[in-house]
């Protein structure tokens, strides 16, 4: 998921990186990801008798442990619960937090769980999973933990500890005593129904299956718009009020459709099941968030401009190229790995596509290749990404092209999108041969960009 390459690296001036695409060149990140620096630890997985050795990639929402190939394979992985999550979203650096692993087997099953610390500015965080041999998943143990908040975990959501089955001494082994329950309901799919506990928060919604264990089924994660209006809230609770499973567009899945009163204002969300993707999309036209039906896209006169944001950079040790924002709302922000292998940019144009001159998509493209600043360039692909899309109520495409020739040649990935009043470009900038190792970074990241 990460990578973090150490070799050494002379900063080179802006210009002379989108000119001579130098940023982008020299050296090569290889096929063997473990020489990419993100590992952070190691350890052996014993599962129905059988020991796995895997390395640890810690992240700021999981941690994700890989096979010691030289390709890198997923084995498994644990999933924060919200609370340490929210921890470490604000870190600058989440490995310096990180401590480490220890995969024991703490329940005396035969197979492995999983103990890992973190640093809190001194204080210990302990976060314990157990395996699952039914679900065939990690799941995290609340009272085996200690998160910093009276080792309460994610289980205190949105009522507070009064709310929350009366207290410690009443979370047992069946989480569905412990309160946290709002709603319930049927979800069908490919004719299959599946009645589903809800769990709301503040910033996503969990579908749990009916079990004695916690154990999840799917849920929904809320658009910007609608988080940023929970986030305050004292008692997300009180402002939640039903969830429908309802097959809204005819495809024979259930759809999802939340209502939540914001002092006295309806809030409605909608989600239609994408089959394909085997996930459910937020649907902006189908939803009334209470911002004139367009979510986190339409500004009121005199409010700053949005910035492209939300995409966390899993490279450690990125040196700035170039920092930039203007009074226009317009801005320009470029970064490099350490080595020089890897450049991002993040900039903001005004929006200058006229639909009576060129098709949006010639545009598109043409801002795309705009990052590299040269001549010599090759298209390689042009998409526009459905599920982006929906996220962000304007078209957003995907575009790929190679620039400059021989040893010099590079290629852009570029996540590009033009709003009402500004076009905004995310793009990657990596040699050819390495960047079929990091695509799938890539897409990760654009898959978490928001305007905000």
């Amino acid at each position: 998921m990460m990578n973090h390459l150490k070799k050494n690296f002379a900063l080179l001036s802006a210009a002379a990186v989108c000119l001579g695409l130098s940023a982008c060149g020299g050296g090569d990140i290889g096929g063997d990801w473990r020489t990419w620096g993100i590992i952070q630890s190691d350890g052996t997985i014993t599962r129905n008798g059988e020991d796995t050795y895997v390395l640890v990639c810690v992240n700021k929402k999981a941690s994700n442990f890989y096979y010691d190939t030289d390709g890198q394979t997923l084995f498994d992985g644990v999933e924060y619960p919200p609370a340490l999550a929210d921890k470490l979203a604000p870190a600058e650096d989440v490995w310096a937090m990180y401590k480490s692993t220890d995969f024991s087997d703490l329940n005396g099953d035969g197979n492995t769980d999983v103990t890992m610390w973190f640093d809190d500015n001194g204080s210990e965080i302990k976060a314990v999973w157990f395996w699952d041999t039914e679900n065939g998943q990690f799941i995290f143990q609340p009272n085996e933990s200690n998160l910093g908040d009276e080792g309460r975990g994610d289980i205190d959501i949105g009522g507070g500890d009064d709310d929350v089955g009366g207290g410690d001494d009443d979370i047992g082994a069946d989480w569905r005593t412990w309160g946290i329950i709002q709603s319930s309901g049927t979800i069908t799919r490919n004719g299959e129904d599946t009645y589903v506990l809800v769990c709301v928060n503040k910033k996503a919604s969990n579908f749990y299956y009916d079990t004695e264990s916690q154990t999840f089924f799917d849920g929904v994660e809320y658009p910007p718009a609608l988080a940023d209006k929970l986030a305050p809230a004292e008692d997300v609770w009180a402002m939640y009020k039903s969830t429908d499973f309802s097959d809204l567009n005819g495809d024979g899945n259930t759809d999802v459709t939340m209502w939540f009163d914001d002092n006295g204002s309806e809030i409605k969300a909608v989600w239609f099941w994408d089959t394909e993707n085997q996930q459910f999309i937020y649907q902006p036209n189908e939803s009334n968030l209470g911002d004139e039906g367009r979510g986190d896209i339409i500004r009121e006169e005199g409010e700053t401009t949005p910035m492209l944001m939300g995409g966390a950079l899993p490279f450690a040790n990125m040196e700035t190229l170039r920092s930039e924002k203007n009074d226009d709302g317009t801005y320009y922000y470029s970064d490099v790995t350490e080595d020089g292998q890897i450049m991002v940019v993040n900039t903001a144009l005004l929006g200058n596509w006229d639909g009576d001159v060129q098709p949006l998509e010639d545009y598109i493209s043409e801002c795309a290749v705009s990052l590299c600043e040269t001549d010599t360039y090759a298209m390689l692909s042009f998409e526009q990404n459905d599920e982006y899309t929906q996220k962000m109520t304007y078209p957003v495409y995907i575009v790929t092209y190679t620039a400059g020739e021989s040893e010099n040649m590079r290629e852009w990935t570029v996540y590009a999108m033009d709003t009402d009043t500004h076009t905004y470009l995310y793009g990657f900038c990596a040699a050819p041969d390495a960047v079929e190792d990091v695509t799938s970074v890539f897409r990760d990241i654009f898959s978490g960009l928001y305007l905000e």
